[in-house]
């Protein structure tokens, strides 16, 4: 492997989403930035923070809170029923969690790499990086050595969905070829888009593979097939119907719709609030529209989660960039601490954030 490519795949490991919306494709009008004054967005009632389970500790354990240990948490996504799907990537699992008693169990995986069908811990997989459930309560995984899109029942039965071998190949299921299959999200239409090797892929109801966006690595927007990503390790799709993707190494947040890709933000490393088109990240990862319309960013070197409202003004909600002392806390947003936070699902005014540094999945209340 060249040390490009893994350094890329280093980066992308920091990540991976997601709401289920319907996945047309519309075109969107921009909405003129406002200003407002930079780093006093956090409210003390607003944006509590709390942690559902995990420990600092790294480990293999089911359990409740923080008696619960993951290892690498990666992607997070919510079932309709409230419970958390995580794809525990260090321990090759897919973790479930019920946020109401903050119980903790293995859906599907035993701590080893490799690959095999099966149930429960009678199933292995190779690097699982991101999870998204279908409306028929279906999880969908991406596998990353394995060059795989897993499919897993609520009951903890693993199959492979797509994926004959590494390479890159479109068409029927059986036939398809993958690559660095980094995030997934799945509609509740039916459609499956995934980001692989700096391109993305759309799987119709059919189980037809095709290519609807990316060429090779780099950054250029344009028509879809002659556009650029680096890394993206999120998927998430709008109210618009357009496709929304967090463009790791080039810290940017693109979009695709009417088959051309254009960028929301793309800015220097840094941290800013303020108007969008002069507001800094740094590493944007997870990310996740709300019903409203408002657009929240796991903001990973910048250990912050934030806010891009409507009329698309950035905001701090939680999380501060202190090392000081021990990077984890909760309570109010202004106080708390995450460590690489990476992956967001929203459920009920709530913001539910994978703390990959923390080993811990914590909890955003959006009321």
């Amino acid at each position: 492997m060249k040390n490009t490519d893994y350094f890329r795949i280093v980066l992308a490991f920091a990540a991976a989403l997601f709401t289920i919306q319907s996945c047309k494709e519309d075109g969107v009008s921009g909405i003129e930035p406002l200003s407002n004054n930079p780093d006093n967005q956090v409210s003390d009632e607003l944006y509590q923070v709390s942690t559902i389970a995990g420990n600092k500790e790294a480990g293999f354990v089911d359990g409740k809170g923080s008696n619960a240990l993951f290892s690498d948490v990666r992607g997070i996504t919510v079932s309709a029923d409230g419970k958390l799907f995580v794809a525990d990537g260090g321990n090759s699992a897919i973790r479930e969690i019920n946020p109401l008693d903050s119980q903790v169990t293995t859906l599907a995986g035993n701590g080893t790499f490799g690959f095999s069908n099966g149930t429960g811990r009678n199933a292995t997989f190779n690097l699982p990086t991101d999870v998204s459930i279908a409306p028929d309560g279906y999880i969908y995984s991406t596998d990353f050595f394995n060059y795989k899109i897993r499919k897993i029942s609520r009951a903890g039965e693993v199959t492979t969905f797509a994926g004959a071998d590494s390479g890159y190949v479109d068409g029927p299921l059986s036939k398809a070829r993958f690559g660095k299959i980094y995030s997934i999200e799945v509609c509740k239409d039916g459609i499956i888009y995934v980001f692989d090797d700096y391109k993305v892929r759309r799987i119709t109801p059919k189980g037809i593979v095709s290519t609807i966006a990316g060429s090779t690595f780099g950054y250029a927007d344009g028509p879809a097939k002659d556009a650029k990503f680096s890394s993206v390790v999120d998927i998430t799709v709008g109210k618009d119907g357009a496709i929304y993707l967090a463009d790791l190494e080039n810290n940017a947040i693109r979009k695709i719709s009417g088959g051309v890709v254009s960028t929301v933000v793309k800015s220097p490393f840094g941290y800013l609030d303020g108007p969008l088109n002069t507001a800094r990240f740094s590493l944007i990862q997870g990310i996740v529209f709300d019903e409203d319309g408002s657009l929240y960013v796991a903001d990973s070197r910048n250990n912050r989660i934030r806010k891009i409202s409507v009329d698309n003004v950035v905001s701090t909600i939680a999380g501060t960039s202190s090392f000081i002392d021990d990077q984890y806390a909760d309570g109010p947003g202004i106080s708390a601490k995450f460590f690489n936070p990476i992956s967001l699902i929203i459920y009920k005014n709530a913001l539910y954030v994978a703390d990959n540094g923390n080993n811990r999945i914590r909890k955003i209340n959006l009321e």
